[in-house]
């Protein structure tokens, strides 16, 4: 019995140690493996890419530069309307747009590649019905189908440098253009995307007056002039539907931001206005988003204005269904050495197109008068 026993333990050990040596080998084959993949992804990270695209774009950087610095690019053919931008410039300047622009960040922004786009929408006509397997559905209904036609235009902008410091090297002119075209077509747009009245420049929020089918943006009136009260700000909440209110946004100037910091509910005494704590987090009232737009009218409403954008303080809304932006897919900038010597301007051109396409989602403060 003992010897059999022995027996037992002995192939036992052999087996264990036949296991042992088999993964210490397939474990040892795994390392080989794993370290001929390492080596690999190292040697890959160092070699040079030389992808057609990437060999492309560095091409064209290397031509862009040239004129910038220069005015001269050898292969890529320059109109009399100047030096055509690449999708990513293009891009690029969009991008740092929307950082500076509240309008931007809220509205829906598309990029076409004709002057004008129509936009078509059902309206309160298009609805959903239950229907049975064996049901005709009635396809001779006829929805009601609202149209809305934007018409882009083309703005400009012309920043300026010295030949000394285009020749700089240190300089990336590139990123310079960007930044300079960026913050001035902002500028000009932020105005137009509030107060444009559609001649030669987009439509603005506050100028629009009806829709194909004749709907206006609801407006409010407040309490008291050139006052602010907790009854006008619940009165803007609840005076837009639920549909659009969810997604809403207050967008108002710093000033009137100033005002209504005081307000408070009537019933419990807490404020309706909550600043932004952490970074990035904007500020509340009533737990919505209030943003700050520096184009938008301030309070008092001057008697002798006579805007009739001027007395409408406060638009609450969701921007994103209310308004459109599109952008025409192309962009030039032209070199001009000799207008505005000693210094070198560069000519650089944009369209865009704006308009309200929902009036429903939207509503206005309009204080009394």
């Amino acid at each position: 019995m003992d010897t059999r026993v022995n027996n037992l333990l002995l192939n036992l050990e052999t087996e264990i140690k036949s296991f042992k040596e088999k993964e210490d080998e397939r474990l040892q084959s795994c390392e080989r493996r794993l370290k001929k993949l390492e080596d690999g992804y190292d040697l890959a990270v160092k070699r040079p890419f030389t992808s057609t695209e990437i060999s492309e774009d560095c091409h064209y950087k290397k031509q862009l530069n040239s004129y910038l610095k220069k005015g001269s690019a050898n292969s890529i053919e320059i109109k009399s309307n100047g030096f055509p931008l690449t999708d990513t410039l293009i891009n690029s300047i969009h991008e740092q747009m929307k950082k500076l622009s509240p309008i931007r960040k809220l509205a829906s922004v598309n990029t076409i590649s004709t002057d004008c786009i129509t936009y078509i929408s059902n309206g309160d006509a298009l609805e959903a019905q239950w229907v049975s397997e064996d049901e005709i559905t009635n396809s001779d209904a006829k929805e009601h189908i609202i149209t809305t036609e934007i018409n882009t235009y083309e703005l400009y902008t012309q920043p300026k440098t010295t030949q000394k410091v285009l020749d700089d090297p240190s300089i990336n002119v590139e990123k310079w253009l960007i930044e300079q075209a960026a913050l001035a077509f902002t500028q000009l747009e932020n105005e137009t995307f509030i107060t444009g009245d559609g001649k030669n420049k987009p439509h603005g929020i506050l100028q629009h007056n009806t829709d194909s089918t004749g709907k206006q943006i609801c407006k409010i009136t407040s309490k008291e002039k050139d006052k602010i009260t907790p009854a006008d700000i619940l009165s803007l909440y609840y005076g837009l539907q639920r549909e659009f209110s969810v997604n809403g946004t207050f967008l108002m100037h710093s000033t009137t931001i100033q005002l209504i910091r005081g307000l408070k509910y009537e019933q419990t005494g807490h404020y309706m206005f909550q600043p932004g704590i952490l970074v990035g987090q904007p500020d509340t009232l009533m737990g919505i988003p209030v943003i700050e737009c520096s184009e938008m009218p301030i309070i008092p409403i001057s008697d002798k204005s006579t805007s009739s954008t001027k007395k409408y303080p406060i638009i609450f809304g969701d921007f994103k269904r209310g308004y459109q932006i599109v952008d025409r897919s192309e962009m030039r900038v032209l070199r001009d050495p000799y207008s505005a010597k000693p210094y070198v301007s560069f000519y650089i051109t944009k369209r865009v197109g704006a308009k309200v396409i929902n009036p429903k989602a939207f509503v206005f403060l309009e204080m009394k008068s």
